[in-house]
């Protein structure tokens, strides 16, 4: 028990210093990871077909939801609350109470829909590989 704490503690740490040293390139690995671990997930215990029998794992699908995650969401993410939201929150008020207010409007006004819109045309254009004019019609 001991072992398996010391190990879980060492994998903390390096991820902390990877954290440190590298935030953009660790971030986006581990959006990537969780992305496409979520993808898996959900194929493999949550979605049936109508029979009610498992369906076949699409590893194009789960591909594509790393890639999202690695290079749209984990950029997006670190620079809006790295950068823009802190500034933003500051030249709107500098009261403290007032603050997580005025950044929780900030995400659900500003960085929510430019994600959501952006994750779902994406995973539609990516799916098939369609073309750009038929993804933005969906």
């Amino acid at each position: 028990m001991n072992a398996a704490f010391s190990m879980i503690t060492l994998g903390f740490k390096r991820y902390n210093l990877s954290l440190i040293n590298s935030p953009y390139r660790t971030k986006m690995v581990t959006a990537g990871v969780i992305f496409g671990a979520a993808d898996a997930f959900c194929q493999k215990f949550l979605e049936k077909t109508p029979e009610n029998t498992p369906k076949k794992f699409d590893y194009v699908r789960c591909l594509n939801m790393a890639l999202i995650g690695s290079f749209v969401s984990a950029p997006v993410n670190h620079i809006w609350y790295t950068k823009w939201a802190s500034a933003l929150v500051s030249k709107v008020t500098s009261r403290a109470r007032v603050q997580p207010f005025i950044s929780t409007a900030a995400d659900q006004i500003l960085l929510t829909p430019v994600t959501l819109s952006s994750f779902l045309f994406l995973s539609d254009y990516l799916k098939d590989f369609r073309s750009l004019k038929a993804a933005k019609n969906v």
